[in-house]
């Protein structure tokens, strides 16, 4: 009886175990993107520099707030206002620019662009490497939380060497969002000088 009871209470891992990489990050792709709405409260690391940050994703639409920087992106889109500068630009950026202001963008081209590997070790960690070498992103390690299957933390490597880690604090799904919530509302931010980079 006890040894049926071990058994059973060791299938979720043993299911766990036999899953390859591509499943996993399918699974945290499909949570991220099939969720209403998900706020990150997460800590971006890029160098010496190290910025709270809380970014609202909702499907292919995101706006991210840090001390430095304000970002909408509607899904085609992209406002980013500098605070110190007053400075507003807008562009319509291509997956690899996406990541500059929203790491888990990452999730949305796990399959055409990376190659992925699991990681040895505890929890769930899957290694991206990038099929061209023209990718900005050379490679990423995702680590997924195994009890929700979103995100905990993820370690990318730029083409140029440099890596930025962004490792989350809480993880809240939310409500549908009305897509205003991803669209800069000029209202709210008088005096600032606009460049439309389109």
């Amino acid at each position: 009886m006890i040894m049926l009871l071990l058994a059973a209470l060791a299938l979720p891992a043993a299911g766990r175990a036999a899953e390859t990489a591509s499943q996993i990050i399918a699974k945290c792709a499909a949570k991220v993107s099939a969720s209403p709405s998900i706020k990150f409260k997460f800590t971006l690391q890029y160098g010496e520099r190290t910025s709270p940050c809380d970014i609202t994703v909702a499907r292919q639409r995101y706006r991210m707030s840090s001390p430095e920087m304000e970002v909408w992106y509607d899904g085609t889109t992209q406002w980013t206002y500098a605070k110190a500068q007053k400075e507003l630009s807008i562009t319509e950026p291509t997956a690899d620019e996406l990541l500059e202001s929203n790491p888990f963008a990452i999730l949305s081209h796990y399959d055409k662009v990376y190659k992925c590997r699991r990681l040895s070790g505890k929890g769930l960690s899957i290694e991206m490497t990038a099929r061209s070498a023209a990718s900005t992103v050379r490679k990423a390690v995702v680590s997924i939380d195994p009890a929700t299957y979103l995100p905990q933390k993820l370690i990318v490597t730029l083409s140029t060497g440099r890596t930025f880690t962004a490792s989350v604090g809480t993880a809240t799904v939310g409500k549908e969002l009305p897509v205003s919530c991803f669209i800069y509302d000029k209202k709210q931010y008088p005096a600032v000088e606009t460049v439309d980079l389109r």
